[in-house]
């Protein structure tokens, strides 16, 4: 296992993607950082986390499905005993890509903060919820990697379906930023009738957004609580399905 997680970082190191990404998110946090001075725009990290949504989605589609498009894959399913081991593997480097992500946005914002144009925010004063404004801006970090976990997996499932590598990131981009209005018109029509619709895959998403304001509630219909175990529910299923089109995908 530590022997494919070794080369898929490899791998990794040398795309080019691997690097283009980091750099368009620290020019666009700084953009960003010009324009607003709002302490909530802090606590985002200067709209950091769409863009490293954007960026998981990119990089996860396009490895996954070059891969398998260019037979690349081959070589890795001969040498290994079986093809779960690959999946965990590639998996986890996508996680751990996830991460390298969101530590890069955490030294970008809090460099921003202390430039000239930066709003030179005291990291100790009360943000909201009794925590401090730099407390706000870890934990949102910490729950934004495990809000990942979702969409990670499911951004496989989809590569390992897909065609070629183009469809997987316009499926994804879709799902991510078209999923979250997909549930609230599902919710809205006929949430009432049909009550488990707001467990839906896509409601899930709204976590990071209900957790910051209590008021989605009303949207969701399901607590911060109810939202987490739906993540990690999902997560497993999709993680699932994931493995089993990729045991049984022809390369």
């Amino acid at each position: 296992m530590s022997g494919i997680i070794s080369e898929e970082l490899f791998k990794l190191r040398h795309r080019k993607i691997t690097w283009i990404l980091p750099l368009i998110l620290v020019v666009l946090m700084i953009i960003l950082s010009f324009r607003e001075k709002e302490k909530f725009f802090f606590v985002a990290g200067y709209g950091a986390f769409e863009w490293i949504m954007i960026s998981m989605i990119a990089i996860v589609a396009i490895t996954t499905s070059m891969e398998f498009q260019y037979g690349t894959i081959k070589r890795m399913i001969v040498d290994t005993n079986g093809r779960n081991i690959i999946y965990f593997a590639k998996y986890l480097v996508m996680l751990m890509y996830s991460i390298f992500l969101h530590i890069i946005a955490i030294f970008v914002t809090l460099i921003i903060n202390y430039m000239p144009w930066g709003s030179n925010f005291a990291l100790n004063t009360t943000y909201q919820h009794s925590q401090t404004l730099i407390q706000a801006f870890l934990i949102g970090n910490v729950l934004d990697i495990f809000s990942f976990l979702i969409i990670i997996s499911a951004v496989f499932l989809i590569a390992i379906c897909s065609t070629t590598s183009s469809i997987a990131v316009l499926a994804g981009v879709a799902i991510c930023f078209m999923g979250q209005g997909f549930s609230r018109l599902l919710i809205f029509n006929i949430g009432k009738t049909v009550s488990f619709i707001k467990w839906n895959p896509f409601n899930m998403m709204n976590f990071i957004d209900e957790l910051n304001n209590h008021h989605y509630f009303d949207d969701t219909g399901l607590t911060v609580v109810q939202l987490f175990w739906g993540n990690i529910v999902y997560s497993i299923i999709f993680i699932l399905l994931g493995l089993y089109f990729f045991d049984r995908k022809k390369v």
